[in-house]
């Protein structure tokens, strides 16, 4: 994984050496966004919902084919991890409620409604609509035609395909070790990386057996 996620950030790395991706920088800003919109770097990582911005932004570039892909976390068929939000019901609730909260449920998971979100058919028509990207986790989306036809939901498509979800439960209260963790293996790997001041490392040193 981090082979990969090296190669990747590599690009990060200044003239100056520092791996901007990684030193907490674009953390401090809006992670990195505006220096992609404006054209001073040639990529961008986050969630398929900036795009929004992006295109708002840069409505030049609808005409500019941006390449999509999938960041790689992971070698194998599935390259590629998927977030995904559902909905909870309290057991305790009564049978009423409970009928309601199905229904309701049932109208917002339904194909129809997540195209009017995604493709932001609820705003007005004498503007241009800039579709907003979400990926709702259904195939049934994927092959509306509004959807299946979009150059970049063309691209987001296979990505979707390919990702695998993963149990969330502890991440919130991990996420700086899981950052730190990752961003010493990645040093160890070669890469030269300023480490935030919440990262604390020690030098391994090799014990023999």
């Amino acid at each position: 994984m981090t082979d990969l996620l090296a190669s990747r950030l590599s690009a990060c790395t200044g003239p100056d050496g520092k791996n901007r991706c990684l030193n907490g920088d674009y953390a401090a800003e809006d992670g990195g966004i505006s220096e992609f919109i404006s054209g001073k770097t040639d990529r961008y990582v986050g969630f398929s919902e900036t795009l929004y911005r992006i295109l708002k932004e840069s409505p030049e570039s609808y005409d500019t084919n941006l390449t999509i892909s999938g960041t790689v976390y992971g070698k194998g068929t599935y390259p590629s991890l998927a977030w995904a939000d559902g909905f909870v019901m309290n057991n305790n609730t009564g049978t009423e409620k409970m009928d309601e909260a199905i229904r309701f449920i049932r109208f917002y998971n339904s194909p129809k409604t997540k195209e009017i979100i995604a493709l932001s058919l609820d705003t007005r028509e004498d503007f241009v609509r800039v579709p907003r990207y979400l990926l709702p986790a259904s195939e049934d989306f994927y092959s509306l035609p509004n959807v299946s036809s979009d150059k970049y939901y063309q691209q987001f498509s296979p990505v979707i395909h390919a990702m695998v979800p993963f149990p969330t439960g502890g991440l919130r209260g991990n996420m700086d070790a899981i950052y730190c963790s990752v961003t010493a293996a990645l040093q160890e790997n070669g890469m030269d990386v300023d480490y935030p001041a919440r990262c604390t490392f020690t030098q391994k040193t090799a014990v023999p057996a």
